[in-house]
């Protein structure tokens, strides 16, 4: 393995082929018993600002730490809220911040966003038995930076093969992107849109 500070140096494959040979990481999905109720999204919210807000994590893949900050949080609070596996995942995102991968980053050229860049992380899981795919994204400027992460289902493997044999398929045979069928829901949206422009790059 590369060392830590190195990762974001390493190649598009390297950095796939990490991922892929990754553990899942085990997270309890009844770990947020006692912590909130899942029915109640105002009790998430008070735990995740108790718990979470202004507290760093160490990421060992980048050796860089991350603040949870008030930016950060307004994004973890406002989306996926009838998301069961989203919602049992938020008590694990110390675990997850700690074991994520580095996958890409972004320009705010791009994004047109109000932060200077975005780097997206992938985390292998296994909820109640389930395999799920954590897409984390970090924004940073000069202030600082947030955090937000969404909960696809499946293995990483599996979303990373599908849409990579997809891709090189259509590079070769020169199709538009927009040929191929892309799931509706965006957060698997943006993953495979960084997917595909990280194939156009090579």
């Amino acid at each position: 393995m590369e060392p830590l500070t190195n990762i974001r140096q390493a190649s598009l494959e390297e950095r796939i082929n990490l991922i892929l040979h990754t553990p899942e990481l085990e997270l309890d999905g009844n770990a947020y018993i006692g912590k909130y109720e899942l029915g109640n999204w105002k009790s998430v919210e008070s735990w995740m600002k108790e718990n979470l807000l202004r507290k760093k994590f160490l990421n060992h893949d980048t050796g860089e730490s991350l603040q949870i900050t008030t930016k950060g949080m307004d994004k973890l609070i406002h989306h996926s809220k009838n998301d069961d596996a989203y919602k049992k995942s938020i008590c694990h995102i110390p675990a997850i911040i700690e074991n994520m991968k580095f996958f890409e980053k972004e320009g705010n050229e791009k994004l047109n966003g109000k932060f200077d860049s975005y780097e997206y992380f992938l985390t292998p899981v296994k909820i109640d038995g389930n395999d799920y795919t954590i897409l984390s994204i970090v924004g940073k400027n000069k202030e600082g930076f947030y955090y937000d992460q969404s909960v696809m289902e499946g293995k990483a493997r599996d979303l990373i093969n599908k849409r990579r044999d997809l891709l090189l398929q259509e590079h070769t045979q020169q199709k538009k992107a927009d040929d191929l069928a892309n799931p509706s829901n965006s957060k698997y949206n943006r993953f495979f849109r960084i997917l595909q422009g990280l194939y156009e790059k090579k």
